[in-house]
């Protein structure tokens, strides 16, 4: 996507989302996170926590106000 707006506006400074750009960030560390663990436990006797910690899922967040669906 960064690509293809460089692409057809090479001139234009791109604006980034802060939010998505966090949401991915924890998105990924999550899913490393627990598949990290998972490969050092399968190795590991101890299994007690297992299933303590959520699955990687996006975040969820509210959604978006749809343009002119406001009336008065």
């Amino acid at each position: 996507m960064k690509a293809a707006s460089n692409d057809q506006f090479p001139d234009v400074q791109q604006q980034l989302c802060i939010h998505h750009i966090n949401s991915n960030v924890l998105l990924k560390s999550k899913q490393k996170w627990v598949r990290a663990r998972s490969t050092s436990r399968s190795s590991s006797p101890d299994t007690s926590d297992r299933g303590n910690y959520p699955a990687a899922t996006s975040s969820t967040k509210p959604p978006r106000p749809r343009v002119g669906s406001i009336r008065q």
